[in-house]
């Protein structure tokens, strides 16, 4: 298989060089975005990886425009965006569907697992951010009911892990909000009209057998990986990024936070782990993936810094909304 091309414009991080060449591909180096335009027309590459530093606004603004020159090119950036205001210059840009934090303890195996899932489409489930030894918990949902089944065997399995205190209950929170967007957000029907989302929370809801989502939990003692995928494909990554935009501004008028709300629940996830992910393959799969820092303290959990990604499978590619 012929080797991808993969560029690196700024800073030349020895753990993203690696990533890169441990996936198939190689390294191109560019001092800067006229480097880099000079450089796709001698030697056309696939990914475009760029270190947004100190300077995220002008640094975004320069991915972006690249970006709308080269559409075809699959724009990976490494930031640390801690204050609001960062996240939400990054979700404004289609440019920004992969933001991975440099500083989150799980760095490189998540450029790792974004590059594999990129280039081989290797894209659902939780495992692609473990090591294969580890093993990955599965939960048919079949109900709203289930919920309390899920909690309880997440609960004891962070028990077995040595996890206890506030650390439980934010991640609690996480599954909670997973299976419960799963069971009254995702289902539609054959028109694509919701079936429960305008039920409260509080209406128990039974799945028939093609609704069922699958909600999946698994550690290396360091991340905790949650997962919830349900046989839809509803969740667009333009939706996805809107929700989390909205809550992002906060204030009541800013977010559907009527019961059942999907907005308020996927906000909720992103703020309470360290990285989030979307999956999605339109009209047939969608998945949220949710990782944490089990290693340490619920300060060091609370405080990781944020990464979020969005793949697309099928159609017009991955990270990329049909026209």
């Amino acid at each position: 298989m012929r080797p991808y091309a993969a560029l690196l414009v700024g800073d030349e991080l020895r753990s993203v060089h690696r990533a890169v060449v441990c996936t198939g591909g190689s390294v191109m180096l560019a001092a800067n975005f006229e480097d880099a335009r000079r450089r796709v027309l001698e030697q056309p590459f696939k990914y475009l990886i760029v270190h947004l530093g100190d300077d995220l606004r002008g640094r975004l603004i320069e991915v972006a425009a690249f970006h709308r020159e080269h559409p075809l090119v699959h724009p990976i950036l490494l930031a640390v965006p801690t204050p609001a205001a960062d996240w939400s210059l990054l979700l404004e840009e289609v440019c920004a569907e992969i933001v991975l934090s440099t500083e989150s303890p799980w760095f490189e195996s998540e450029l790792l697992a974004t590059l594999r899932k990129l280039e081989h489409q290797l894209s659902f489930g939780p495992s692609v951010y473990l090591p294969g030894s580890a093993r990955i918990f599965e939960v048919l949902v079949t109900s709203s009911q289930d919920k309390v089944k899920i909690l309880d065997q997440v609960s004891g399995f962070l028990t077995e892990l040595a996890i206890g205190g506030r650390s439980v209950r934010r991640v609690l929170d996480v599954v909670d909000e997973l299976v419960m967007n799963a069971v009254y957000d995702a289902p539609v029907d054959a028109q694509g009209h919701a079936l429960y989302a305008g039920l409260s929370r509080s209406t128990p809801v039974i799945l028939r057998s093609q609704e069922r989502a699958i909600f999946s939990y698994g550690s290396d003692g360091r991340t905790l990986a949650l997962s919830i995928s349900d046989p839809f494909g509803g969740l667009s990554i333009s939706t996805f990024r809107r929700y989390i935009a909205k809550g992002l501004r906060g204030g009541n008028d800013q977010i559907d936070q009527k019961d059942g709300g999907a907005g308020l629940g996927l906000y909720l996830q992103f703020e309470n782990v360290g990285s989030l992910c979307l999956n999605v393959q339109p009209g047939l799969r969608t998945e949220v993936v949710g990782l944490l820092d089990v290693s340490g303290s619920y300060r060091e959990m609370s405080t990781t810094p944020k990464s979020l990604s969005c793949f697309r499978i099928g159609g017009s590619g991955l990270g990329r909304e049909p026209e």
